[in-house]
């Protein structure tokens, strides 16, 4: 982590900080599901609703390919005595972890390990499918491999530093 990330620790929850871009991590206890994760968007806007992330995944014959989709969250009473914040609704996770790119790594042509959820904290990537599509990814982007199996895709880092993911696997 840089400068701008922070770490803590409240009890059975971690929250993880960079920048703008906030992650809540929780075990199990009386106030969350069994091991959850919400991500928390940029909190410049008071009018965000929706999260919009990047999924990679295998049709039938083994070809990647992109899709963008949206997790709704509506603004509820989440932690008295805290003004309302949105939310979205609950996702299961297990464990997390990071991934740090050195400048200039290339993964080449690979099928994601398992379907996970990745964070971007620092640095650029870009990621291909084998679709010949090609997207560009900065902090606070966020993208939901489900390529695990056939060719899979490429992953570049394109920036002058490191990259780092904050990954969770996701059943």
């Amino acid at each position: 982590m840089d400068a701008r990330s922070t770490l803590s620790r409240k009890g059975a929850a971690t929250f993880i900080v960079h920048g703008s871009f906030s992650l809540l991590i929780g075990k199990q206890d009386s106030s969350l599901h069994p091991l959850e994760i919400s991500a928390m968007t940029p909190s410049h806007s008071s009018k965000i609703s929706k999260v919009t992330y990047y999924r990679i995944y295998a049709d039938a014959q083994g070809n990647s390919h992109f899709a963008t989709d949206i997790i709704e969250q509506s603004s509820v009473q989440a932690a008295p005595p805290a003004a309302p914040f949105y939310v979205s609704g609950d996702h299961p996770a297990t464990k997390y972890r990071f991934y740090t790119f050195e400048p200039g790594w290339i993964g080449d042509w690979h099928p994601a390990p398992t379907r996970q959820f990745l964070a971007l904290l620092s640095g650029t990537v870009e990621m291909e499918t084998t679709d010949g599509e090609v997207r560009h990814f900065a902090p606070g982007d966020l993208v939901l491999l489900e390529d695990t199996t056939g060719r899979g895709h490429v992953t570049r880092n394109t920036g002058q530093g490191y990259a780092m993911y904050f990954v969770v696997p996701a059943p």
